[in-house]
């Protein structure tokens, strides 16, 4: 069996507020079981919430108030099967967004999100290896990007726009990644801080494919986030030397922030030749 580790996503931005929306579904892709271990963001969507099972039981006696931002860990674990699909309940809806002020007609950039972080478990296959002897040395790859554009269309700030490709060269070493920081630095802004609700991000492995259904809001990926615990991705991914870190940035940032400088730090280890 192989782990890889992958986050589906439901995104609220289509719902409207102060509703109620029962048994909305996330399907699972059908090459794959998903075991889920941390639900994020929640709060981000509805004030009351249900979670089922693969056999859509219950997971909770009734309908959980939702706090503020935090994690939903879940041990054990839950096991929907390929070509399955997470059901639950959104209860009392409220989306959660960046308006833009002074815009008349504007529409606002939503974060309205749940993240659905686990492993998706194929039968066969094989991940990347080191191909010599070695021994480990913690490492960060940085790089800093300039997110220019708006998260709707100016000057009506209506249409959205679409996400910029953006690559991490891994020179030197394998390179294997355990987690990610994010710091911006907005227009205007005199130092940078904690990225939060600003941007979403699409990762991919070193094979091409994406580590998340849909770009995952900045704050729910952040190992410096003060309102999760975010730590992705779970189990780490090897990027052997010669490749690169693929990702996609999306903007949530309104007008008056751009441009802004996003700096991402890859947290994680050198495989160094003995």
């Amino acid at each position: 069996m192989l782990d890889r580790p992958y986050i589906y996503v439901y995104n609220g931005d289509a719902l409207a507020d102060n509703a109620t929306y029962l048994e909305v579904t996330v399907p699972t892709e059908g090459d794959s079981d998903f075991h889920l271990r941390r639900g994020a963001g929640i709060n981000t969507v509805c004030r009351q919430f249900m979670a089922r099972n693969a056999i859509r039981y219950q997971l909770f006696g009734r309908q959980i108030n939702v706090g503020g931002p935090g994690d939903y860990p879940l041990v054990p674990e839950l096991v929907y099967p390929a070509a399955s699909f997470i059901s639950m309940d959104l209860i009392n809806t409220l989306r959660s967004n960046n308006p833009y002020p002074g815009v008349p007609g504007s529409i606002p950039n939503y974060w309205s999100q749940i993240a659905f972080q686990g492993v998706r478990r194929y039968q066969g296959g094989a991940l990347p290896r080191t191909g010599y002897p070695y021994y480990e040395r913690p490492y960060t790859l940085t790089t800093a990007i300039v997110v220019a554009w708006a998260g709707r269309a100016p000057a009506a700030f209506q249409q959205l726009t679409v996400g910029q490709t953006f690559v991490v060269p891994v020179q030197d070493y394998d390179f294997e990644l355990h987690k990610m920081s994010f710091l911006i630095q907005v227009a205007q802004a005199p130092v940078p801080v904690p990225s939060v609700n600003k941007v979403k991000m699409t990762l991919y492995d070193v094979e091409g494919r994406q580590m998340m259904s849909a770009p995952v809001v900045d704050e729910l990926l952040n190992d410096i986030s003060v309102n999760y615990n975010s730590v992705y991705p779970v189990p780490p991914v090897l990027y052997p030397v010669g490749s690169q870190i693929k990702f996609d940035i999306w903007s949530l940032l309104i007008d008056t922030e751009i441009p802004a400088t996003l700096e991402i730090n890859f947290h994680g280890k050198w495989r160094l030749p003995k």
